[in-house]
């Protein structure tokens, strides 16, 4: 019996002795297993923290280039900014610098967490403080653990907004501080330590293997997580980047031959075009492509997707409209080659916007030379018109004063042939003088827009009545009138003989003395044509539309001291234009120039003139 017991009892005995150096091997081991998972966690979470850290500090070193690129003022743009690039459910905000002691947040994201967040001032804790003078010092983002108003702990994460250019030293950094971006993250939690648990000695190595499983897989997906943020990270800093870069770019020029490639050329290399063209309105609303590279996108206009928001297929055309004033300026087509996100969409529209606002400042400056342009004519306009003017004025006032003195102190017989040549020389002088102020009158009542009442005149009368009227303007010059008869023009009286007055003095005083002057009047394919022939220098073909400009002369050696304010042509031009109506200069065969003047025949004599074969007389023929 007592053996019976003994061998089970030694057997037992043996059992527990073999069995408890297992136990506590397994004991040590579970004690060592709970540390190394300890360490772990410890680790990861401590690169999980790093990584997170520097993704943020890309991200706001990215969004402080674009907020201090565009200079954005108001806490409503800082808002809008932020928007456009914080992470979704991450809050970042914007710090400004309203005192020594204070430095509370003016702008937030997300919205939800505003009410927590703006406001808070982070003068008042002292380690934030410490890590916001350390980044403004530094010029790269700095980190702290702070406190939220509702008591909860979060790390703070600033980089310095300087308000334009990185100042190169500390005292520059100090004194361009502008305020600060901040991103508000929760802290990384500490690993907890795991809890004892039972286990037979026969399971160390397999709940180690359970353990170390797990462990791989966590750190796996938090890797993974961080290498996914880190790289939305970078692309979003670069798309940031840009819109940084475009806005100072698209204002060094005011040009559009300078703006447009530089956009097309960045915005194609940042999102893959393979083509990008920029149309531009016209005035007439229609759109005009201005600048384009790589293929025609305008060949397949059907296969356009017309989108500003949400991710674009590979191969598929985009089109912006630019917009200024809440009016369409323009039209940006591209096609990218790998596609777009939504985020890249966003951007290019970013990027547009500032294109747009480039085009509008381009076209004030455009439209702002050209008034510079037309101040500056106008005033040499005024300076050279005042000048004519004064000096025809005082040349016939003088004349006019001077030949009457010399009537009324000679006392001169009614025969003395000396007393009729000045009477002739007063009348002469009186006739221009009456002819500048008509022009004068003429060309202000045209500039007050007033149009002529159109009626039947008969040019075959007036002709010869106006050249009679002038022959004492027009000197010694012999005089010859060919026209044909019952020639009746759609036209205004007054008009007709200012047009044939001004063309006569013309060539009087182009025409030397004794030189014929001829003038005719026909008809040609239907119309009026009346001429005026004179034998002077004639007329270059460069300088004939520009005879026809306001106070514009003839830079001539030989017509220098022909009298003339360069109002009578510009003036022959507008009256036939308001008859509908049509003046040009021909060459003379004999030497000198010919203008010749159409109308319309009125309607009335207009059958009579179409049966008829009356052709232009030899004399004025161009």
């Amino acid at each position: 019996m007592k053996r019976r017991l003994t061998t089970p009892l030694v057997v037992g005995l043996l059992v527990l002795a073999a069995a408890t150096p297992s136990f506590v091997a397994a004991r040590n081991a579970r004690n060592d297993r709970d540390r190394r998972v300890a360490h772990a966690r410890a680790a990861a979470a401590a690169a999980a923290d790093q990584a997170n850290r520097r993704a943020t500090a890309r991200l706001l070193l990215a969004g402080a280039a674009a907020i201090d690129g565009n200079q954005i003022a108001s806490d409503t743009d800082l808002t809008a900014t932020l928007l456009r690039f914080a992470p979704a459910g991450q809050v970042m905000g914007v710090v400004r610098t309203t005192a020594a002691t204070s430095l509370p947040v003016v702008a937030a994201v997300p919205p939800a967490s505003a009410p927590k967040v703006v406001g808070l001032d982070f003068a008042q804790q002292p380690a934030v403080q410490l890590a916001f003078a350390l980044a403004r010092d530094a010029g790269v983002a700095k980190s702290a653990r702070g406190r939220l108003a509702d008591g909860s702990t979060t790390v703070v994460q600033a980089q310095a907004l300087y308000g334009g250019a990185d100042p190169l030293d500390v005292a520059g950094r100090r004194q361009a501080l502008a305020g600060y971006l901040v991103s508000l993250s929760p802290p990384v939690a500490a690993p907890k330590p795991a809890a004892h648990t039972s286990a037979l000695p026969v399971l160390p190595l397999v709940a180690g293997l359970g353990f170390a499983i797990a462990i791989a897989v966590i750190v796996g997906r938090r890797e993974r997580a961080v290498h996914r943020s880190e790289a939305e990270a970078a692309a979003r800093a670069e798309e940031l980047a840009l819109i940084a870069r475009m806005g100072p770019m698209l204002q060094q020029s005011l040009t559009l031959s300078e703006l447009l490639p530089l956009f097309v050329v960045e915005v194609g290399n940042e999102f893959d075009f393979d083509a990008c063209s920029v149309s531009l309105a016209t005035e007439t609303g229609e759109l005009s492509r201005v600048f384009s590279i790589g293929a025609d996108l305008g060949a397949d206009s059907t296969a356009e997707t017309v989108t500003d928001r949400g991710p674009i297929a590979a191969n598929t055309y985009v089109h912006i409209a630019l917009e200024r004033s809440g009016r369409t300026i323009g039209v940006v087509r591209a096609r990218p080659v790998n596609g777009m996100s939504e985020r890249q969409v966003e951007s290019l529209v970013a990027a547009c916007t500032l294109l747009s606002a480039a085009l509008g400042n381009a076209q004030l400056f455009e439209n702002e030379q050209r008034m510079v342009a037309r101040l500056r004519d106008v005033d040499a306009m005024k300076i050279a018109f005042v000048g004519s003017v004064s000096h025809e004025l005082r040349t016939s006032a003088t004349a006019i004063e001077g030949f009457a003195g010399l009537l009324d102190n000679d006392r001169l017989a009614p025969d003395d042939p000396r007393r009729a040549d000045y009477i002739q020389r007063i009348r002469r002088n009186a006739r221009s003088l009456g002819l500048l102020i008509e022009d004068l009158l003429d060309f202000a009542r045209m500039e007050r827009g007033s149009g002529p009442v159109l009626k039947r005149v008969d040019l075959t009368k007036v002709v010869p009545e106006v050249v009679d009227q002038l022959s004492p303007v027009l000197g010694d010059r012999p005089i010859s009138v060919v026209v044909t008869p019952d020639v009746a023009v759609n036209g205004d009286l007054s008009m007709v003989e200012r047009i044939l007055a001004n063309l006569l003095t013309n060539a009087a005083k182009y025409t030397p003395p004794n030189s014929p002057i001829e003038v005719g009047l026909g008809i040609e394919d239907g119309a009026a044509v009346l001429a005026v022939v004179d034998h002077g220098g004639g007329i270059a073909p460069e300088e004939r539309e520009n005879v026809f400009r306001l106070f514009y002369r003839v830079d001539d050696e030989s017509l220098r001291a022909t009298r003339g304010i360069g109002i009578g042509l510009a003036l022959v031009k507008q009256l036939v234009e308001q008859m509908h109506g049509e003046v040009r200069i021909n060459e003379t065969p004999q030497g000198g120039a010919t203008f010749r003047v159409t109308l319309p025949l009125f309607h009335e004599a207009k059958e009579a003139a179409q049966e008829g074969d009356e052709t232009w007389p030899h004399a004025v023929t161009a």
